[in-house]
């Protein structure tokens, strides 16, 4: 989103969550990607590192693996409740 409120999360998990479910993994990637900006509000730290593993794979070229990362991804925010 463009102007800097901290918590895009509250959006961007249910966005993630859809082109996941629509195997647009490319734009599930590119939504998880805006929740670690500087501006916004801190994930938990194990949230953080399943979303950024799910970012690597894919910059990896592991689309398979960034797939099965990005749902890791999605089961621990939900499991923060922020999804």
């Amino acid at each position: 989103m463009e102007d800097p409120y901290s918590f895009d999360w509250m959006a961007l998990w249910p966005l993630i969550a859809v082109a996941s479910g629509r195997n647009d993994i490319a734009r599930a990637i590119d939504h998880a990607r805006a929740l670690l900006v500087e501006h916004q509000h801190p994930l938990p730290e194990k949230l953080t590192a399943a979303t950024q593993k799910a970012i690597e794979s894919w910059q990896g070229n592991q689309s398979q693996i960034a797939r099965t990362d990005l749902e890791r991804a999605i089961q621990t925010a939900i499991g923060f409740g922020q999804l």
